[in-house]
């Protein structure tokens, strides 16, 4: 899990002008096992398992969205063999 929350971002003289990132948390998962063949494991990585976007709000009165980034879910799955 990885969680961050809201940071002060940018400042100005207007206030209404000034940014901070909302609070993110994320969640990822990684799975190995080792197979009984000698040096083979299966692997399974996934990534933002909940899809949570990275926001970014102007501090005026409405706390405003300036900034929206979602990477989205990834997922790997695979062999991995060592000589």
């Amino acid at each position: 899990m990885i969680h961050r929350s809201d940071i002060f971002r940018q400042t100005n003289f207007w206030p209404e002008l000034r940014q901070a990132s909302a609070a993110f948390r994320r969640y990822d998962l990684s799975i190995k096992q080792t197979l009984p063949v000698k040096g083979m494991d299966l692997y399974l990585n996934v990534s933002n398992i909940t899809s949570s976007e990275d926001i970014n709000n102007m501090l005026n009165v409405n706390r405003s969205i300036s900034s929206r980034q979602n990477y989205g879910r990834t997922i790997d799955l695979g062999f991995r063999y060592a000589f």
